[in-house]
């Protein structure tokens, strides 16, 4: 029973993280829309879907910062050098940066399609940060009270990052349902 097995298994939950992201001040651009992406690059995480669906929503206050390393490194500096608003920050190895980054976004993205529980949603979660995904069988943290899933192709996940970019209120009632899916993933 899928219930069971989400309310009887830890998730990998960590209050430590948790702790560090609640303490971290990061601060937010009001004038600019951060989206964010952590973990490897690599081809299975479709990070050219996310550049080319970013680059597509023509946002003109909004940035894409990506973390991470992978053997796709080459190919997503090729596809951003004429993209000032997309940052690659490499591999970052404190969590105290992360978290700063972490609290510094807006919304956190994640466009591989076959993860079965990316330990990045906890920490987005942790950061209380909205979720924009295309997993269809991603179940664990994200729902609609705190995500947005698109469909998988760049064209769909472009459409939902202008959604949110454009839409504060959401953004801040998706933020607090991370707040909310937080607390319930947390072991007692």
């Amino acid at each position: 029973n899928k219930q069971f097995i989400k309310k009887s298994i830890p998730n990998g939950y960590n209050k430590g993280l948790h702790k560090l992201i609640s303490k971290t001040t990061g601060k937010k651009d009001k004038s600019a829309v951060r989206f964010i992406s952590i973990g490897r690059i690599s081809n299975e995480k479709r990070i050219d879907t996310m550049v080319k669906a970013f680059k597509m929503a023509k946002l003109p206050n909004a940035e894409l910062v990506l973390i991470g390393d992978g053997n796709q490194m080459p190919l997503i500096k090729q596809l951003t050098a004429d993209t000032p608003k997309i940052r690659l920050l490499g591999q970052i190895h404190r969590l105290d940066e992360i978290a700063k980054h972490l609290k510094s976004s807006d919304v956190f993205v994640l466009t591989s399609y076959f993860d079965n529980q990316p330990m990045v949603i906890l920490e987005a979660l942790a950061a209380e940060l909205p979720i924009l995904y295309c997993d269809d069988q991603l179940d664990v943290g994200v729902d609609k009270t705190n995500s947005i899933r698109t469909l998988p192709s760049a064209s769909a996940i472009s459409k939902g990052m202008t959604l949110l970019a454009s839409d504060i209120a959401l953004r801040n009632k998706l933020s607090r349902g991370s707040k909310q899916k937080c607390e319930q993933l947390s072991a007692k």
